[in-house]
Order: C-alpha cells, then structure tokens, then sequence
C-alpha cells in the first residue's frame, strides 16, 4: 500500500432521475457527488492504496454528506477543510448519439475557490507520502486554487514526491487558454508522470494533430517530451474505425507501450478519464511491468463506460480479470 494525495474540488452532482431526460423537461434530479481528483482518489483507495483527499467542503449537511460518501469509498478526509461557503454544482445531461452529454457548472464562489493563502500546509501534508495526483480542473477555479496547485507540485518535487498532471483543460471554466498556458507550463515543470489528450494541447498550446490517429499518437508524445523533458506520458485512445473500441498507450523510458483493445458498451460519458489516471497511477507506483500498467488502465477506462456515474465502482481484480479475458461482457457469471 502506497500513501497517495490528490488536491481538487468535489462538485455537488444532479443529474435527471430518468435515463436521457432532458433538463427542462425532468422533474426529479438525482443527488451524487464527483470531481475528477475525488474520483481518482476513491477509485485508487478501491485497488487498496491509502488515497489522501485534500479539499474545501461547506459546514453545512450537504457537505457533511459528501464527507460520508468519501469515506465509505475509503479515502482518508484528514485534510479537507471545512468553511461557510458554498459547495460547486453541476448539472448533467446525458446523451445519447447523435445528441451529445450536457454539463451546466454553477460552482462560483465555492468553498474551495475561496480559499486564503495558508489554507494548507503541503509541507506536512506531503511528509511520508508517495505520490500525488493533480489536474489543469483546479487551477481554473481561482488565482488562489492556481497558486496551490503549483504549490503543491512544487513542494512534491522538493520531497521526492512522484507528481501526476492530468492536463484537464476546461473550457467553460477559463475566459483565456493562454492564462491556462501559462499555469500550466509551471506545474509540468514540477511535473514526473503527464496524462494528456490531443484536445487540450490543441486548445492551450496550440498543438495541431495530423488526420491520421497513428501519425497523431506518435507526434504528440514527441510533442511533450521534446517540450517539456516528461519522460512518462499517459493516453487513451479510440479506434477510428470503431467508436466503441478503447487502449491507452504509455510512454516510459523513451519507448512507447500499446495496450489491447476493449470493445465496450458506453452507458456513462463521464469519469472515464479519471479511472484511467488511477489506474495508471496505480501501476506506476506499483512499479509494475509497462504493459501490465497500460492494459490494466485501459481497461479501466473501458469498464468505466459501463458504469453510471462519475466513479469506478470496480476492484483491481475485476480490471485484471479483463485484461486477461478480454470481452467478459459476453460472459454471465454464475
């Protein structure tokens, strides 16, 4: 068991009670909370590791509500801050194609978006701990949840704390992708293990993928490590001549790692990315063979898919049991 710390916001999440209903048209919501450090933390305290949550939640019952709900996961809440404020929201719209998933945030002025320099001391947060998870979500939310961020990165680079950054970029959050550059060129550089999408190089570095997938895969791990010196890329992958077809590839030690492909059937857009950094994560700090690590989170990210909701309700048997079967969906268990 290794001692992991994620830092980021877990967002109050309603969603219609009824399968694909549109917002205007539903009349009940259904009540759940994600975030995509909070679901890397529970999905990583699921294969057993010690996930330690950093965050700000209200004083109030909703936030004591999430607080239950991180530790039936089994995430250690010893360092989430409680405040007066308010808890961020997001509405979600499920789709279905052609139509596509919905989002509406409403998180302004959040408890953690609101936090003062001090809020947390990272010096003796990160004493003893192996590992800890970060995305390009976070600093969106504040110049202050910026400043933490790479704060955090950089007090992890001082204690030979491994860093992972997922580089989330979200549009609707940032009013200029060049301020989002510029936060998030200081955090690679703390940064050891980078988990990145064509999408968010494009939008941020103006990074321009080739029309070939195979061609793009290959320039943009060039891409990062002739930019940044990251020598450990994570990233996930759909065939192009099969949307419900999924990998991942992993580049460690200047050679590049194709996981197996997983057919699945999607029935959740979201959190699949965050299960696929816990699970990468999880094979790095377990130091395991490069394939067993990139199989592993791409299976992760398949089953993902399957499931409702933000979180990976999965264990590190079941995923390994994948990786070894392939398509089990085929299969019922008796």
């Amino acid at each position: 068991m290794k001692q992991i710390v994620s830092f980021g916001e877990t967002l109050l999440r309603l969603t219609p009670s009824i399968a694909f209903e549109r917002l205007e048209q539903t009349q009940t919501l259904k009540m759940g909370f994600a975030g995509a450090e909070s679901n890397v933390c529970c999905s990583l305290a699921n294969f057993g590791q010690q996930a330690f949550y950093v965050t700000a939640l209200p004083g109030n019952k909703i936030g004591d509500a999430c607080m239950r709900h991180l530790q039936m996961m089994g995430v250690d809440t010893r360092f989430v801050v409680r405040s007066e404020d308010r808890m961020g929201t997001y509405f979600i719209e499920a789709g279905a194609t052609p139509r596509p998933y919905r989002i509406i945030y409403d998180r302004e002025h959040s408890a953690i978006s609101r936090i003062k320099p001090g809020t947390f001391d990272w010096d003796n947060m990160l004493e003893g701990k192996d590992w800890i998870h970060l995305t390009g979500i976070t600093p969106a939310l504040s110049e202050q949840c910026a400043a933490e961020t790479i704060l955090a990165a950089k007090t992890a680079r001082s204690k030979g704390v491994k860093v992972s950054f997922d580089l989330n970029f979200r549009r609707k959050l940032w009013s200029d992708a060049s301020k989002a550059r510029g936060i998030f060129e200081e955090i690679i550089q703390y940064t050891d293990v980078l988990i990145a999408n064509a999408g968010a190089l494009n939008d941020v570095f103006g990074w321009q993928s080739p029309e070939t997938q195979d061609e793009g895969q290959v320039e943009m791990i060039g891409y990062i490590t002739k930019t940044f010196g990251i020598d450990t890329i994570g990233i996930t992958v759909r065939k192009e001549t099969a949307a419900n077809l999924v990998g991942a590839l992993l580049y460690q030690q200047g050679k590049t790692h194709h996981s197996q492909w997983f057919p699945m059937e999607m029935t959740e857009r979201l959190g699949g990315g965050d299960a696929f950094a816990a699970a990468l994560v999880h094979g790095l700090v377990n130091e395991w063979a490069e394939q067993k690590t990139i199989d592993f989170s791409a299976a992760a990210f398949a089953l993902k898919h399957t499931i409702p909701g933000d979180i990976l309700y999965t264990s590190e048997q079941e995923i390994l049991q994948l990786v070894e079967q392939g398509n089990a969906g085929s299969h019922v268990e008796r």
